[in-house]
């Protein structure tokens, strides 16, 4: 038999059989108890698998009745191995636990107040059934009808809060890249003066100090006329000057790069911080116009920009913005 909460319902209490071992009276009795207890539980399951809207605890209380009925049922159908004592032992357990559930579920003993009772379970959940959703579903009529009614004004206040929403978010971003471009301002004058004290530390340790002389690159030998170089200074002078001509190049090199940053990151600040003053030149219902000038500001914001600081080949400067410019003008004429 298939003791499961999906097969509940189709539990046949006069099908289980107990086993040995069982004082057939006894057996009789609890049979009768379990016919009665499993009727109410099954009325509740009906009404937690139906499509009404069942409370959660509900639903959770009439489970936990159904699993603990299966669990008797399991206790006393279960073969038991030992000796014989010990299987009668059990088997009046199992007994002993049927009528303890029924006297709780049904007698009402030793039951706590704090927690939803069997009856109170059932009970309940009758009463949901049995409940009218008709009021439920003219009050929620009526208020489609008031929202329907006050469509034009929900619309109204939907346009102002998304124009006051990207008027926000334009600032926020502006902020962004100001804040950015600030940064980089920075970066471009500390990079700078490390390229300015490298060059400085460079021309200093050339022309006022012996340190390179302490690597002779030429050896005159005994006879006085033979030259011969030394190939291992002649490296090391060679990296010296690699390394610092390297951190004077990649100091102006990340100069450059900062003020590119810096002026891209402004230039973007400018066109958003301007957004608002173009759009609300033009005409509301030019949307064609205002398209045009949104997928502008776009470009003008992610397209590369020529700032003159670093390699601009293969750049070209924007200049649709002169195009929409053009447009606002005639419809301000308009």
């Amino acid at each position: 038999m298939d003791l499961t909460l999906k097969n509940f319902r189709n539990i046949k209490i006069q099908e289980i059989e107990p086993g040995n071992f069982v004082d057939k009276d006894r057996w009789t009795e609890s049979t009768t108890k379990l016919e009665e207890l499993k009727s109410f539980i099954d009325e509740m399951l009906r009404i937690i698998n139906s499509k009404q809207q069942i409370p959660e605890n509900l639903k959770f209380k009439g489970n936990e009745f159904a699993n603990i009925f299966l669990t008797l049922i399991k206790g006393i159908t279960e073969e038991t191995k030992g000796q014989p004592e010990e299987i009668v032992r059990h088997k009046k357990q199992a007994l002993n636990e049927i009528d303890g559930f029924y006297k709780v579920c049904i007698e009402k003993v030793n039951q706590r107040p704090e927690q939803l009772s069997f009856f109170e379970t059932f009970n309940t959940l009758k009463n949901i059934e049995k409940y009218n959703y008709e009021n439920e579903q003219i009050e929620i009529n009526n208020l489609k009808s008031k929202i329907s009614a006050d469509k034009d004004s929900i619309d109204t206040i939907l346009k102002e809060l998304q124009k006051k929403s990207t008027s926000i978010t334009m600032s926020d971003y502006a902020k962004v890249f100001g804040d950015e471009s600030d940064t980089h301002y920075q970066n471009s004058w500390i990079w700078l003066l490390v390229g300015i004290g490298t060059s400085l530390l460079f021309f200093i340790l050339l022309l006022f100090t012996d340190i390179y002389s302490q690597f002779p690159t030429e050896e005159v030998l005994a006879d006085g006329q033979t030259v011969k170089y030394n190939v291992s200074n002649l490296l090391i002078k060679l990296l010296i000057f690699a390394v610092q001509i390297f951190l004077i190049s990649f100091s102006f090199k990340q100069y450059s790069i900062s003020r590119h940053l810096k002026t891209i990151n402004k230039h973007r600040q400018n066109g958003l911080d301007s957004f608002k003053l173009f759009v609300e030149s033009i005409s509301k219902d030019d949307r064609e116009t205002r398209n045009s000038l949104m997928l502008q500001l776009a470009k003008s914001i992610y397209e590369q920009t020529a700032t003159g600081y670093i390699g601009d080949k293969g750049q070209n400067v924007n200049s649709g913005i002169v195009e929409i410019t053009k447009m606002i003008g005639a419809n301000k004429i308009e």
